[in-house]
């Protein structure tokens, strides 16, 4: 099954094609670094659980990493988040421009035999509804599917540093 309803809605976004693309990569970006806080704090409770006083450098050392690893996701998740909005409303503005302008472009005969009102309504209801559409997107679809695959990298980094050990 071609999900054929993708292709005229990716026409549409051309504009912003380049901006999808880094917010994707932004994406991955914060996907892999959600993996690093899980990791440092996963040793720091192993470093302390088997305590010993050599390791306390050690452990001062991955709980500055945690730190920094947090406040780097923190960074791209505000990020993340600017780039979501941008590109919604960039996408909501533009449409609702072009739309405009072929509206006006229509000969005036057009606009007394329709009701151009509740055609403007209309297209107003549908960028809102792209707008949500493309944050949604964002914001859930695109990370959880990342997350998914990255998840997996996850766990055999995991069981990497359980073997290490």
């Amino acid at each position: 099954m071609k999900p054929t309803i993708f292709v005229p809605l990716w026409q549409l976004l051309s504009d912003f094609h380049k901006k999808i693309y880094v917010m994707t990569g932004v994406t991955v970006l914060y996907e892999l670094f959600k993996i690093a806080p899980a990791a440092a704090l996963a040793i720091v409770i192993d470093t302390i659980i088997a305590f010993d006083p050599s390791h306390i450098p050690f452990l001062a050392l991955l709980i500055g990493g945690l730190f920094v690893a947090s406040m780097v996701l923190s960074f791209l998740d505000i990020n993340l988040e600017m780039r979501i909005i941008d590109i919604g409303w960039g996408a909501e503005v533009d449409l609702l421009k072009r739309a405009s302008r072929k509206l006006l472009a229509l000969p005036i005969g057009y606009h007394e035999s329709h009701n151009t009102g509740s055609e403007v309504h209309l297209l107003h209801k549908g960028t809102d509804r792209l707008g949500e559409f493309l944050y949604f997107c964002g914001r859930e679809v695109i990370p959880d599917r990342k997350s998914t695959r990255l998840n997996s990298s996850h766990q055999i980094i995991s069981y990497a540093v359980f073997c290490l050990k």
